[in-house]
């Protein structure tokens, strides 16, 4: 039998939002999420789940900053934040962290059981992170070096033939790196999607990038994955890929029916207008595949399919 959320989007489904109002907001008063709370990393712990979230100063800087919760949809922020203040051991251009990707790793391998991947920004240059994730402490395990501006790391939660697997986004494909250990050297493997340029019209003509990482159904890895079009109005889709290939993709939203896109004010309005932006995804208890995501580079709201 099919995975019932994967074979409802798969049939069509789209994802619906759980509150027309967002779930989290800027924290008034609070100089550190002025510029607002966005792009959601959630991972599943023994207790609840857990959230890490981009915030932004008021100088636009970004930070994370960590909440928990018990059903997914009412989160308590802990008080921590990372880093606290400036990176340690720079002067003029601290790096700032954003849009955290959690994977729990399989057990066993020796690796850190919650790796998160996030994009590191120094003001000119941004490139994907990898830390050992276990709030308050992180562990800064090495990056993705390349040349490019990169974003949207997404690490599988499995490896291929002991080798680490990561998406990631130079622009404008989701591309697979593959690497010996998470400390080690990233190699390409090649495109795992690209954008549909042959059609002016998709929703996903302009560039893509990954979304949440990778979840491994029977039928093969779910990937959530944002998709831009013409006008430069961000939406997300998804794509199934075979598991003991991840370069072959068996299945991915059409290219006129995208899963979520900006309909409502604080999707439409904020600090990046239309844009719906996801770093989360998890299969939840009641059956449904839950999304959480940034509306406008502002606020984070929540939808399930």
């Amino acid at each position: 039998m099919a995975t019932a959320w994967l074979q409802r989007i798969m049939d069509g489904a789209v994802l619906r939002r759980l509150s027309t109002e967002p779930i989290l907001v800027p924290v008034p008063g609070d100089a550190k999420e002025v510029g607002g709370v966005l792009n959601p990393g959630v991972v599943r712990e023994k207790d609840g789940l857990l959230m890490l979230y981009r915030a932004v100063d008021a100088e636009g800087q970004s930070r994370l900053r960590a909440a928990v919760s018990d059903d997914g949809f009412c989160w308590e922020r802990t008080g921590i934040t990372f880093p606290a203040d400036r990176w340690p051991g720079t002067v003029a251009a601290p790096w700032q962290l954003e849009d955290p990707r959690l994977t729990r790793m399989d057990s066993g391998g020796g690796h850190p059981e919650v790796v998160m991947a996030c994009t590191e920004f120094d003001g000119g240059t941004a490139h994907i992170g990898l830390y050992s994730c276990a709030p308050p402490f992180f562990l800064r395990l090495g990056h993705v070096p390349t040349l490019e501006w990169d974003k949207d790391g997404a690490l599988f939660p499995a490896r291929r033939r002991g080798r680490y697997m990561l998406l990631r986004r130079p622009h404008p494909n989701v591309v697979l790196a593959m690497a010996p250990s998470l400390t080690g050297a990233w190699e390409d493997e090649g495109v795992v999607l690209a954008p549909r340029a042959e059609d002016p019209d998709a929703w996903d003509c302009a560039w893509v990038g990954a979304g949440a990482p990778p979840i491994r159904t029977p039928e093969g890895w779910f990937l959530l994955y944002h998709g831009v079009d013409r006008t430069r109005t961000y939406r997300l889709g998804g794509a199934l890929l075979a598991l003991d290939d991840p370069l072959q993709v068996l299945w991915r939203s059409p290219g006129d029916r995208p899963l979520l896109e900006p309909e409502l004010p604080w999707e439409r309005d904020g600090v990046v207008g239309n844009v719906v932006f996801s770093c989360a995804a998890l299969p939840m208890p009641d059956g449904r595949l839950w999304c959480w995501y940034g509306g406008a580079d502002r606020v984070i709201g929540v939808a399930a399919a």
